[in-house]
């Protein structure tokens, strides 16, 4: 019996008229610098934009779409609610994912202990900024709000302050900034590393800001570091001042700042005790530096380390003498743990505005007046437009 013939399915290679892949098929030479110009340019401009560098506001996209989403929701009064519900609900203008999302959400949590003004109240493990061991919670068992200090993000957000942008699939309105009535994006750290750019922004505190800010406003040529002394850290510790380093980092947004952990000596029970550490280490991170001390030698006798109960001191002791390890001459920096804090100040709106990189403090607080005023000229404006629209429908 004849075996029957496969029905050979018909050739769809065919592209539709409608459709063209540039140079599909072909093998091209080209110019690595026209290549990179046409495909990496607008992926590094994507992550500038929309990812990595914050704005003048202070935040970066997905901490903005996060606070609008929550100011939305009615968080700014009233309880909390359950974390998970809210990152649903900012999937609707961050398509990034829930797990992103809600990391973005701890960070900016007060639990977390990661910024110095947290914008959000939290309700249960968030997890600690100063130890990698202590993880935060699912977000099906933790409640948040916003903070209290989140009013000043959102006041005048309703009378056409800033421009509103459709979400990734256009079916809602975001703000593009949000009205801030302080200069926040000084208030807290912000570090983000993009392509072929990078930000990290110390945190200062509000009242040194808020006086500088008044003081160059009446004078713009006053001594910012008559007013704003130094940044101002969560973990605290001891800042190593140098004041060339800070009017450098003032004038032109770069440099660093030596921030040493602040320790005590307890005589009773003969050790000295580590209570705050600086910003860019965990308390782990200063466990494994003494135990390395004292696999090298440097630190003598008999040395214990330990974390206190909620991870955010260490203590080591010595029986024979405790002070052993900060009086040996050069090994006094060991025990000091120096860590440095590089300061390199970019906000996106301070790049277009002036046209290059180096924005320093007095630059970012102009560009942080420039939008206050311009945001207070809008809200009059439309107080004004929406009288006179009353007024023409009275008459």
């Amino acid at each position: 019996m004849a075996r029957r013939k496969k029905n050979m399915p018909e050739d769809n290679s065919t592209l539709n008229e409608n459709v063209h892949i540039e140079n599909a098929g072909t093998v091209t030479n080209e110019i690595i610098t026209d290549t990179l110009t046409k495909n990496f340019m607008p992926y590094a401009m994507s992550v500038i934009l929309s990812r990595a560098i914050p704005e003048i506001d202070g935040l970066k996209p997905s901490h903005r779409k996060l606070l609008y989403t929550m100011y939305n929701m009615g968080l700014l009064k009233g309880g909390t609610i359950k974390s998970a519900n809210i990152v649903g609900r900012t999937m609707q203008l961050n398509p990034h994912g829930d797990a992103s999302i809600y990391e973005t959400m701890v960070r900016l949590s007060r639990g977390n202990e990661t910024l110095l003004y947290p914008f959000v109240e939290s309700k249960g493990n968030f997890g600690k900024a100063y130890s990698k061991n202590m993880m935060y919670a699912a977000s099906r068992y933790t409640e948040a709000k916003l903070a209290p200090i989140c009013k000043e993000l959102f006041d005048d957000i309703d009378k056409d302050t800033v421009d509103f942008v459709n979400n990734y699939d256009n079916t809602m309105k975001e703000p593009r900034l949000l009205p801030v009535t302080f200069p926040s994006i000084l208030c807290n750290v912000t570090t983000g590393i993009a392509a072929g750019m990078a930000s990290s922004i110390a945190s200062f505190n509000l009242k040194e800001l808020c006086e500088t800010t008044i003081a160059l406003i009446k004078n713009p040529e006053h001594i910012v570091s008559d007013t704003l002394v130094a940044p101002d850290f969560v973990g605290g510790g001891y800042i190593i001042y140098d004041k060339e380093e800070l009017e450098k980092i003032y004038a032109t947004g770069r440099g660093s700042v030596k921030v040493r952990s602040k320790y005590t000596y307890d005589k009773s029970y003969n050790c000295i005790d580590i209570t705050q550490i600086p910003p860019t280490t965990t308390s782990e991170a200063i466990i494994d530096k003494i135990i390395e001390l004292k696999r090298n030698g440097d630190a003598k006798g008999n040395t214990n380390t330990d974390n206190d109960k909620d991870g955010k001191a260490a203590n080591f002791s010595n029986p024979k003498n405790a002070w052993e390890f900060s009086t040996i001459g050069e090994k006094t920096k060991s025990i000091a743990f120096i860590f440095t804090f590089t300061v390199c100040c970019i906000a996106f709106l301070i790049l277009c505005m002036y046209g290059h990189i180096k924005a320093g403090i007095i630059t970012i607080i102009v560009g942080i007046v420039l939008i206050v005023l311009a945001i207070i000229t809008m809200a009059v404006i439309e107080k004004y437009l929406i009288k006179k629209h009353k007024e023409n429908k009275n008459n």
